[in-house]
């Protein structure tokens, strides 16, 4: 996949796994962790936390608000990857 290409134009299939994996993660890799590094604000995380609390992906609902900044593949790697070393660190400490 491009790094440049739109998040908006991932295969929804594509997207909606992520976002079941994303879902299932533990705070800072999980989805609470996206929002703190893609969300301007935390009504957007109090909001995700309502959806998650009737069934819907918060993860979802935050990638494609985050989408209509047109956003690419590349910046959420860059996000996902961000992720990943402060997980690593938290092991580590």
């Amino acid at each position: 996949m491009d790094s440049s290409m739109y998040l908006y134009d991932v295969p929804p299939v594509l997207m909606e796994k992520f976002c079941k994996i994303i879902d299932s993660g533990d705070d800072s890799l999980g989805w609470r962790g996206l929002a703190a590094r893609i969300v301007p604000s935390w009504t957007e995380v109090r909001r995700a936390e309502r959806l998650e609390a009737i069934g819907k992906s918060p993860t979802r609902e935050l990638i494609w608000s985050w989408a209509q900044q047109n956003k690419t593949v590349g910046d959420l790697v860059k996000v996902l990857e961000d992720m990943v070393t402060l997980g690593r660190l938290l092991v580590m400490s």
